[in-house]
């Protein structure tokens, strides 16, 4: 699965509001080593593709639909489908 540059900058938020919270270790101060990964892999401006694991950290990410609207709400949906 491949990404926009406007839904790589959406995932990255994602990460972003789930690292600062409780449910991720550390308040933000832990990376594992995949998530570096694919932070890395997000920051970039080319089309790598990711691998089922890498989606599904993403997956992870990502908040409670009910709250979603415009991009955030079309990139919930295109991940939901895989």
């Amino acid at each position: 699965m491949k990404f926009s540059i406007e839904e790589k900058k959406q995932i990255l938020l994602w990460y972003e509001n789930v690292s600062q919270d409780q449910m991720h270790y550390g308040n933000g101060t832990v990376l594992f080593p995949q998530e570096g990964i694919l932070i890395n892999k997000l920051k970039k401006n080319t089309d790598e593709q990711l691998s089922e694991y890498e989606i599904n950290m993403i997956k992870d990410w990502m908040p409670n639909s009910k709250y979603l609207f415009g991009i955030e709400l079309d990139l919930y949906n295109k991940l939901k489908e895989v």
